[in-house]
């Protein structure tokens, strides 16, 4: 998922008043400093410019890029080439804004991207010079989702249910769920849960992690699906106002961000935590997004442990095949590096 600057700012625009929240005790677990065991790749910096989303399988380093020309930017680590791909416009094989960044299947030579300004999704697979757009596709009815080949799981939008699952053809299946526990309605809760998502194909079951607080969600897909645990460290502060057509919620800058990157693998979840009020963010500017802790989870919603960098990360991204936890990060001198962290380094 993509959260921008620009996005931050118009939603800061609208904060006011306050509700309840409970004490933020996520930072209070065990944490692990990884700043020792983070290692450069060999992505050439001059080639990134401002990235928001990272992916990796394989050989590949795919990012996301606000300033580019074109949206993603594909490095083979093993061949060295930069490739970029889907150039920004309104046309059909052009994007408007990259909100999701992910593999749509456990191939590991397949990945896409989803518009969410147009509701399509655009499929890119492997061949021996790079990657080919093979088709694009709508998908409709969803603030976040993930893919499970020929499944798509995720947040549902404008509902009367918290998620969904639909085929690929955008046929949605089933719609389950709602905000009861935390006493909010489905468009009040829609507004203010729902963040990135991810997904553990083996045990059918994908996380939602939300921006605008620290929540998550662990879900089941089979059969009609199941929220099967939820964790909320703290509700955000905001007001309930009466739109003409909606209600929709106005936060208080005071108000805690949540998650600002999400990845996983089978055994885990990594996520990345801001923790900002939204006041610090954006007194912050351009490094509104950035973050320092990596919380880490397992796929049963139980804490494992906090890993803590002393450089600052806009996104990361699990590579499953080279058991890597790659990065963004922001060097000293203030431009983009992708590095990364192997796992066994640190793991106890």
């Amino acid at each position: 998922m993509n959260i921008t600057l620009p996005t931050l700012i118009i939603i800061s625009l609208l904060f006011s008043c306050t509700n309840n929240s409970t004490e933020n005790t996520l930072l209070s677990g065990t944490t692990k400093n990884i700043t020792n065991k983070i290692q450069p790749t060999s992505f050439p910096i001059d080639s990134i410019g401002q990235p928001n989303n990272i992916l990796s399988f394989g050989d590949v380093i795919i990012l996301s890029e606000e300033l580019n020309q074109k949206s993603i930017t594909v490095f083979n680590d093993k061949t060295k080439k930069i490739s970029r791909l889907l150039p920004k416009g309104r046309a059909a094989n052009e994007v408007i804004n990259v909100h999701i960044l992910a593999q749509n299947s456990s191939r590991d030579n397949e990945f896409y991207v989803f518009d969410d300004s147009k509701q399509k999704m655009f499929n890119f697979s492997q061949n021996n010079e790079g990657f080919d757009l093979i088709e694009m596709k709508d998908i409709n009815g969803y603030s976040t989702f993930s893919v499970d080949d020929t499944v798509v799981v995720g947040n549902l939008k404008g509902s009367d249910a918290r998620f969904g699952i639909s085929t690929i053809e955008d046929v949605i299946t089933s719609k389950f769920g709602d905000y009861s526990q935390f006493d909010l309605t489905c468009e009040i809760g829609n507004a203010i849960l729902p963040g990135m998502t991810t997904i553990n194909r083996a045990q059918k079951k994908f996380a939602s992690f939300s921006f605008f607080t620290p929540s998550f969600s662990i879900v089941s897909y089979l059969n009609k699906g199941e929220l099967i645990y939820n964790k909320t460290y703290k509700m955000p502060e905001f007001n309930t106002n009466k739109g003409e057509k909606a209600s929709f919620p106005t936060f208080k800058m005071t108000s805690t961000l949540g998650f600002v990157s999400l990845t996983s693998c089978d055994k885990y979840i990594y996520a990345l935590y801001s923790g900002e009020t939204f006041k610090d963010a954006m007194s912050s500017g351009a490094n509104a997004l950035l973050a320092n802790v990596i919380c880490v989870f397992d796929w049963d919603g139980d804490f494992i442990t906090n890993l803590e960098s002393d450089i600052k990360i806009r996104s990361i991204a699990f590579n499953e095949q080279q058991q890597k936890l790659f990065g963004v990060f922001l060097s000293e001198s203030g431009h983009y590096e992708v590095s990364y962290i192997n796992i066994t380094d640190i793991q106890d």
